[in-house]
């Protein structure tokens, strides 16, 4: 699975990335400017996030299918609708004639959306979204459908907020993609996530606990969260200097 490092609304958030390493970014129409010209894999966003959550007006869907087709993405997200799969759908049927141009399915939506989602995408990945509070509460039966799906589709769904270390751990091999933010839980929750170099998991916990993390600031805390992110997914590296720790050094995990 490849990961796509999120959170770059800000100029401090983008040079956490780069200090980091990172290699594949996501960004919506109204920060797209701020990775346009940097190497690597790109994924481009509607907006609809911002728009549900902001009230910041979209393009028109001819305006966004252009917009995107000159950004030089690898993909861009259909514009969806926040809590409405029906129009989601919808859009993406006036959408699907678009190249680069992949669907949403809402996970809250009837499945026969998502089978009609996969007829119609031909070899394109499909994007699940609507997971993030389900992911933020760790629920596990959430995971064992998605776990299965991506099991039934291998190397066919981008996970669109993985907020759940297991969540990214469990779907590594089966997933096509995902994105996160979850390197800033190094300035959200004082955290660190890192991979555990007895068992090669990948974990997250206080940094006041990890003896490699105790002098660590905020900014470096998010910098080495992205980075194990970073090569464990991306570059296949699953230890390296502060970004692993003895298992005999750490708590249980999460």
């Amino acid at each position: 699975m490849r990961i796509y490092l999120a959170g770059i609304s800000s100029a401090d958030e983008l040079e956490i990335l780069k200090l980091a390493g990172t290699s594949c970014f996501p960004a919506d129409i109204f920060d797209y400017a701020r990775i346009a010209q940097l190497p690597g894999p790109k994924i481009l966003d509607s907006g609809a996030w911002a728009n549900f959550r902001q009230g910041k007006e979209l393009p028109s869907i001819p305006d966004y299918i252009s917009f995107a087709q000159e950004s030089g993405c690898e993909w861009f997200l259909q514009q969806d609708v926040f809590g409405d799969p029906r129009a989601t759908w919808e859009n993406w049927l006036r959408m699907q004639h678009a190249p680069k141009c992949i669907p949403v399915y809402q996970w809250s939506g009837d499945r026969a959306l998502l089978q009609a989602m996969i007829e119609t995408a031909g070899e394109r990945p499909i994007a699940i979204g609507g997971l993030v509070p389900q992911m933020r509460a760790h629920d596990e039966a959430m995971l064992a459908e998605v776990l299965a799906l991506c099991a039934q589709y291998p190397n066919r769904f981008h996970i669109l907020g993985i907020a759940w270390v297991k969540a990214m751990e469990v779907l590594r091999w089966v997933a096509r993609s995902g994105d996160t933010a979850k390197f800033m839980v190094g300035g959200r929750r004082a955290a660190v996530v890192f991979v555990n170099t007895d068992t090669g998991r990948l974990m997250e916990a206080p940094y006041q606990v990890l003896p490699f993390a105790k002098e660590w600031d905020r900014r470096q805390r998010c910098v080495q969260s992205a980075r194990t992110l970073e090569q464990y997914f991306n570059r296949g590296v699953t230890s390296g200097e502060k970004t692993a720790t003895s298992s005999s050094d750490v708590p249980r995990g999460r």
